[in-house]
């Protein structure tokens, strides 16, 4: 705990120097020209904070090693009759502390949104090429890009590609920069919206509307009118939205897909054809190849 902290919590404000006056009001004019050395309700330490604070999106390395610990100082100006103008400094949280919030609700929610173990290891880096079909590296590539750009991706092609490590290496990198993400494999997520039914705050209101969603195995589920339904509404959604999505499936082409949909099949596969670039990645089985062949050992579904 530093001084100014110390001092904030006894009520004490300590005599400063004019140079650290004058750098709190140089910093609340950088915003507002006509604001006045008396209209500064903060001790000056707050506006240099706050000044520090102004990029600190850029850099940021963190929650674990945030100054604020999330809650970032931010001078604001307060119109307040009788009392007339003053500017202070005010604590809100951060896009990655409410990115984390948001994560923290969407785990409670839908049981099948964590990374699994086995994908959460999963990165860009450990995804190998060499001695791969050129389709590996093309869907590489084409996953990293897509990261920058917030295109969606349809990853298609037979089982052991790795078609799911690239997923989850995008949702993980989404998770990285501070945004909500989610890697679900369908058949689960369809179990928890059984589980939490219509209910506000329930499987299919927290990860309809995310930023990041990765389906995997879409086709692998049972189909039945009801989950034919949902998975329905849950792409509609996304697609009205605009909303990042990426999938992984089995199926070679979109009619393939909508054929292992079963109801809802086809209108569901014509938007993710529009929402995605599908991706095919061809070559053999990764699991069921020589275990000891590095090239396959870090591919995976």
């Amino acid at each position: 705990m530093d001084m100014s902290e110390i001092f904030g919590r006894l009520g004490i404000v300590p005599a400063l120097d004019a140079d650290e006056d004058q750098m709190a009001l140089d910093t609340v004019r950088a915003l507002w020209p006509e604001a006045e050395p008396q209209e500064l309700s903060s001790r000056p330490g707050e506006y240099l904070d706050a000044r520090a604070a102004e990029n600190c999106h850029e850099t940021c390395g963190g929650l674990e090693g945030c100054r604020w610990r999330g809650y970032v100082p931010r001078v604001r100006r307060l119109d307040t009759p009788p009392y007339g103008i003053s500017y202070d400094v005010a604590y809100a949280p951060c896009k990655s502390l409410m990115a984390r919030e948001e994560q923290r609700r969407l785990s409670g929610a839908v049981r099948s949104s964590s990374i699994p173990a086995r994908f959460s290891r999963c990165t860009f880096e450990g995804y190998t090429t060499d001695g791969r079909p050129a389709s590996i590296a093309a869907a590489k590539a084409a996953a990293m890009r897509a990261i920058d750009t917030g295109d969606g991706l349809a990853l298609c092609g037979p089982r052991g590609t790795g078609k799911s490590h690239l997923a989850a290496a995008m949702a993980g990198e989404v998770l990285r920069r501070g945004q909500p993400a989610a890697f679900v494999c369908v058949p689960d997520l369809l179990d928890d919206m059984r589980r939490s039914g219509a209910d506000e705050g329930g499987a299919m209101d927290v990860v309809k509307g995310l930023p990041f969603l990765a389906l995997d195995d879409l086709g692998q589920q049972r189909t039945t009118e009801w989950a034919g339904e949902r998975l329905y509404m849950l792409v509609n959604y996304r697609y009205a939205n605009e909303l990042q999505t990426v999938i992984t499936t089995n199926a070679g082409s979109p009619r393939e897909l909508a054929e292992k949909l079963g109801d809802h099949g086809e209108y569901i596969a014509s938007r993710l054809y529009e929402m995605c670039r599908w991706v095919a990645l061809q070559g053999p089985d990764c699991r069921m190849a020589n275990r000891g062949n590095n090239a396959c050992r870090t591919l995976s579904a």
